[in-house]
């Protein structure tokens, strides 16, 4: 019931459509049985005239006997209900979509504020799941279970109403199996399909979670020789989900089949009732409409299913987004240059590791400093530049930005004053200056040109076929990894900061880039800056070398 109040919250705003939505969605199914009612009332008025005149004899353009009137009437009502349809659909999925691109946009800001120290932990395939898959499904009671709910009531008690002017016993009759195929019927279809639907979920994660798993260790898949063995398994694995999705289809029939026959025999019954309650002569429109008073009730019969589906997503999602944020989000801005660093005694472990990456950890930096730091690989060197840029609170210790300490500090704060230049630079399905840009909308094309000229990439990027404006395909990129690095350069230049970090910035360059990338920060860069690297001729432009060891630095030159 939490989820449902939860998941009703945020549509507060938007509950107006919703009203509208409903009013519209009882035009449509309501006006769909009065068509079909004035229809078979024609019919019979008309099955009266030929009786009564003689077929050869009757004129109906000049035969005041005849109900032209119900013709109109239809036509109205045709027109009101196709209205009503159009609103249901539209302001109903309007709502859903609005909704869940809320939703969307919390899951990106929880990312954001949980970083990688509450992520590390995350099924990679069930983060992308509840972006996509598990946020569609709650679409699920925003659009096809709010307002059918309202539709059904109201659509349900007008049917009862216009049964009861005609005769009590068979308006109790047709609420009765009504409900019995709105409440009943669905739990024999959902014993069936819930098992299959289930199977075919876990299929479909499992072949999610391995293509994922073979695309990260394609290289090391190559490199022993198993792609034969991980394509025969990822073809058992697509079996399996082709089999599961085969099962789901003829449960899915079956049910269909089962929907049917119930109807059939319900109309059976109302027949036998109707014939006993009203003659063989009166009324007869309202015996041949009682099939199309179930079709409202259709669109909820895979309801508990469905909303089981959906509401599982909504408790998955608010888990995710109600999760505790380990990084302390500051409330001080710190605003002005970043001048000092200062850390002292540092201890940090990964969450997910007992054994401490760092331990008496200690660093003093002035504004023109530049620092390297080697060691060995994976004994935490990158470690320090994730915890300047809070992507994971540290244990014990302090570390000072300015004199004030950083977890006091705001986290756009700390992104204002710090450029980080990974290994691999990140790039987007954007265009190149978007890519370069990041949103930082106040910078001219003429600049950028400057920045791209400086780093010697100018004439690189005019040769694109439509220079700044060309698409980026992130695993087709159409520079060289020396430029890759150069075009990651140009966003710290753009993006101006007090701190830059370069973590492994030359790991994958050859000496020309080497040069150009190092002679740039060195004349032009002002501020802080620290190297991250195994490769001591990084460190060129350095005035102090530490060596990292045993969690802690050692003066290597300074």
């Amino acid at each position: 019931m939490d989820t449902f109040k939860r998941l009703f919250s945020y549509s507060k705003n938007l509950r107006l459509k919703l009203l509208w939505s409903l009013l519209g969605a009882f035009f449509n199914a309501f006006g769909h049985v009065l068509i079909f009612y004035y229809a078979f009332n024609i019919i019979f008025d008309l099955k009266d005239l030929i009786l009564s005149q003689g077929a050869t004899e009757l004129n109906l353009f000049n035969n005041s006997m005849f109900p032209w009137w119900k013709f109109y009437l239809i036509f109205v009502i045709a027109i009101l209900t196709g209205i009503g349809n159009a609103i249901e659909h539209y302001l109903g999925h309007d709502v859903a979509f609005q909704v869940l691109a809320d939703f969307r946009i919390l899951v990106y800001e929880k990312i954001r504020d949980l970083g990688p120290a509450s992520l590390d932990g995350h099924d990679k395939a069930s983060l992308l799941k509840l972006m996509s898959q598990d946020i569609d499904h709650i679409e699920v009671f925003y659009a096809h279970t709010i307002v059918p709910i309202g539709r059904v009531i109201t659509f349900a008690i007008s049917i009862l109403i216009m049964y009861w002017q005609l005769d009590w016993v068979l308006a109790i009759f047709i609420t009765i199996f009504s409900l019995m195929y709105l409440f009943i019927f669905p739990r024999f279809k959902k014993a069936k399909l819930e098992e299959s639907t289930i199977a075919s979920s876990n299929a479909k994660n499992k072949l999610n979670s391995t293509l994922i798993e073979y695309a990260k260790g394609k290289d090391t898949i190559i490199q022993l020789g198993k792609v034969d063995a991980s394509l025969t398994n990822l073809e058992k694995i697509q079996t399996e989900v082709e089999i599961s999705t085969a099962d789901k289809a003829n449960a899915q029939k079956t049910s269909v089949d089962l929907s049917t026959n119930y109807i059939y025999f319900t109309f059976i019954l109302f027949s036998i009732i109707f014939f006993w309650r009203l003659g063989f002569a009166n009324n007869l429109a309202y015996l041949f409409i009682f099939p199309f008073c179930f079709e409202p009730y259709k669109s909820l019969s895979n309801l508990p299913m469905t909303l089981s589906t959906g509401i599982d997503a909504a408790k998955r999602l608010f888990a995710f987004v109600d999760q505790e944020v380990l990084i302390e989000k500051g409330t001080i801005d710190g605003k002005g240059s970043l001048d000092k660093i200062e850390i002292n005694n540092l201890e940090f472990t990964y969450p997910s590791r007992s054994k401490k990456v760092l331990h008496d950890f200690n660093l003093f930096m002035n504004s023109s400093d530049r620092i390297g730091i080697y060691g060995a690989s994976g004994i935490g060197k990158s470690t320090l530049a994730k915890i300047l840029m809070k992507w994971y609170p540290y244990e014990n210790g302090s570390i000072k930005f300015n004199d004030i300490e950083l977890n006091d500090l705001k986290l756009t704060c700390i992104r204002d004053n710090i450029n980080y230049m990974p290994q691999k630079a990140d790039f987007f399905s954007a265009t190149l200056r978007e890519n370069i840009l990041l949103e930082k909308e106040d910078i001219s094309d003429n600049y950028i040109w400057q920045i791209l000229d400086k780093l010697d990439l100018s004439n690189r990027v005019s040769r694109l076929p439509k220079g700044l404006d060309t698409i980026m395909v992130p695993d087709n990129m159409p520079f060289s990894a020396g430029e890759k690095q150069r075009l990651d350069l140009a966003r710290v230049l753009i993006h101006p900061a007090d701190l830059l970090i370069l973590d492994e910035p030359l790991s994958n360059l050859d000496a020309v880039n080497e040069n150009i990338i190092l002679d740039y920060i060195a004349k032009e860069y002002e501020g802080m800056v620290i190297i991250i690297s195994h490769r001591k001729e990084a460190f060129s432009i350095c005035n102090s070398i530490y060596k990292l060891e045993n969690g802690s630095l050692i003066t290597a030159r300074g």
